[in-house]
């Protein structure tokens, strides 16, 4: 079996994690992801934890292959996976191939044995019931890279595949509602029974109340309801919009869109030099899209004057393995 050292960040220790979102910023765009999770609400809420294959505190410079890997118990696909491979333009090389199923299978025996390296994170929690099993993992915008190699792994797998859109950093439109028309503000606590009720994927409203101060909402003028809102969710990315029927085909879609990534620009903006041009503070925006959601695409295609560009195709992945448990597993501190 393929195992590959794995180090627990601290993630109580801004340092370490900053240290860590230096190493991955020259990465933009394809470690998105993972980075996203480190300003998104659940790093600060403490649910969570960071994996990486090299010792962060005995290096400042990661050696050219790495790879990092984080879970958090409120994101519906719980785990996110960045390899510094993803970043060039040729087919993974059986190293590479090697070092990425020796991360995750590393990872998922942590995980389902309850190891030292998965302390604090409950197996109930962490997998989930798939194929009349219940020990899957679920890792949300997988780069395609690896889909081959894990196939190979997988005992039993799933995938749905979608491409990433993204936006670099640039100024909002000042796309301004009709005042007499609409009210925009954040999503309050009363209307997460709405919004899961319409949602495609459930949420838990544990995990809705974090998504608050991060969305936006549409409302007619005058009325107490939404017609039409978007979110962050906790990697960073956009998503859940949804415009209600009756609403549709009136250009509420695009003005969400926008809100939201001047609502994201207002909520990072610093004047810290030390910040100033790096992600989050630069808005990196980006947005998942299934394949053959042609309306989804279609939006983008409208926004492309915002800064919008279709990205790399992703899959959210569902696998379990047949592993026996080895006491010797290899796992940092």
């Amino acid at each position: 079996m393929t195992k590959t050292q794995l180090y627990r960040l601290d993630t109580k220790s801004p340092q370490a994690v900053e240290h860590l979102a230096d190493i991955l910023r020259p990465h933009i765009p394809v470690c998105l992801p993972v980075l996203g999770t480190f300003y998104s609400g659940d790093l600060a809420g403490g649910y969570l934890s960071v994996w990486v294959t090299f010792d962060l505190s005995s290096t400042h410079e990661p050696p050219d292959l790495f790879s990092v890997i984080t879970f958090s118990p409120l994101a519906y696909d719980k785990l996110r996976f960045f390899c510094s491979a993803e970043t060039k333009d040729t087919p993974p090389t059986p190293e590479e191939e090697t070092h990425v199923v020796g991360v995750i299978t590393t990872l998922y025996k942590a995980l389902r044995d309850s190891s030292p390296l998965a302390e604090g994170i409950s197996r109930e929690i962490a997998l989930s019931e798939e194929f009349e099993r219940n020990d899957v993992i679920r890792i949300g915008a997988l780069h395609e890279k690896w889909v081959p190699c894990l196939r190979h792994t997988a005992a039993r797998m799933n995938e749905d595949v979608c491409t990433k859109f993204f936006r670099p950093p640039r100024p909002s439109p000042s796309d301004s509602p009709d005042d007499d028309r609409w009210d925009i503000s954040p999503l309050r606590e009363s209307d997460i029974d709405l919004v899961t009720d319409r949602a495609p994927y459930k949420r838990p409203r544990e995990a809705m109340l974090t998504r608050l101060p991060y969305s936006i909402c549409i409302k007619p003028k005058g009325t107490d309801i939404p017609v039409a809102w978007q979110l962050l969710y906790p990697d960073g990315s956009i998503g859940m919009l949804h415009v209600e029927p009756e609403y549709r085909r009136m250009g509420l879609g695009k003005l969400v869109v926008r809100a939201l990534c001047k609502k994201l620009e207002e909520l990072f903006y610093t004047e810290d030099e030390e910040k100033v041009g790096k992600y989050p503070w630069a808005r990196w925006e980006m947005v998942d899209v299934v394949n053959g959601n042609q309306k989804s695409a279609s939006l983008l295609k409208a926004l492309e004057s915002d800064g919008w560009q279709k990205g790399w195709s992703n899959r959210w992945f569902f696998m379990a393995m047949d592993l026996e448990s080895d006491p010797d597993d290899v796992a940092g501190p």
